[in-house]
């Protein structure tokens, strides 16, 4: 599956932490919607999201064709928000949680050929900000 990120349960549980690995496709309402709505049955609320959901995409401007431009913003910065704004109510109701971006050196330093990963990554910084 593309666009998705797992957690590893054993690594979280080895800091402490409660994390149980969720398969999710970013780029998907249904998907984001479901997956937000079991956790919040089965726990009664969403403590912290991490967005480690990326693509990257090599190739100058004049190399790379808008379909694969679109699917690099789909997940790298549409997919990201889209599931912000999904936890973001419960959070907020609940009053507490944490969200944490996980972005790129290309954030804020462009290098060649990777013109359009660089701009994802510029616009996550700028949302994340």
């Amino acid at each position: 599956m593309d666009h998705c990120t797992i957690i590893d349960p054993l690594i979280a549980s080895s800091v402490g932490l409660d994390v149980r690995p969720v398969q999710l496709d970013v780029t998907d309402a249904s998907q984001r919607a479901t997956v937000v709505a079991d956790i919040v049955r089965e726990h009664g609320r969403i403590d912290g999201l991490v967005n480690n959901a990326g693509v990257a995409l090599g190739g100058f401007l004049e190399q790379v064709e808008e379909d694969e431009i679109r699917k690099v913003f789909e997940v790298n910065v549409f997919g990201l928000w889209a599931l912000t704004r999904e936890v973001l109510p419960h959070m907020r109701l609940a009053q507490s949680g944490t969200i944490v971006n996980i972005s790129s050196a290309s954030g804020f330093m462009a290098f060649p050929g990777l013109g359009v990963y660089s701009a994802s990554k510029f616009a996550l910084e700028g949302m994340t900000e």
